[in-house]
């Protein structure tokens, strides 16, 4: 595992675990989705051990699920806008 690994972990009922999540500093985002998951949460971490840990603090919460990222075949982009001709172009 290399360091600063991305991770979402997905969360499921209660709300109380979106402030242990803001008081996380390894989750750098959270997001509340439709579906059966509630929230996707974006984590940071150096190891599985700490992987672990992490896991732990939310599952008091519900269900999670753990999706590893292993790669990123498209990055992270700007909003297409589109001048008055229709062509697209970045923020």
């Amino acid at each position: 595992m290399k360091d600063g690994a991305d991770d979402e972990v997905r969360v499921r009922r209660n709300r109380t675990g979106v402030e242990v999540a803001a008081n996380t500093p390894e989750v750098i985002e959270c997001q509340r989705v439709t579906g059966e998951d509630c929230y996707v949460m974006k984590i940071v971490f150096r190891s599985i051990d700490d992987l672990e840990g992490l896991i732990d603090r939310f599952t008091p919460f519900g269900q999670t699920t753990t999706s590893i990222v292993n790669a990123t075949p498209v990055p992270q982009r700007g909003i297409p806008i589109y001048d008055p001709n229709g062509s697209p172009r970045r923020l």
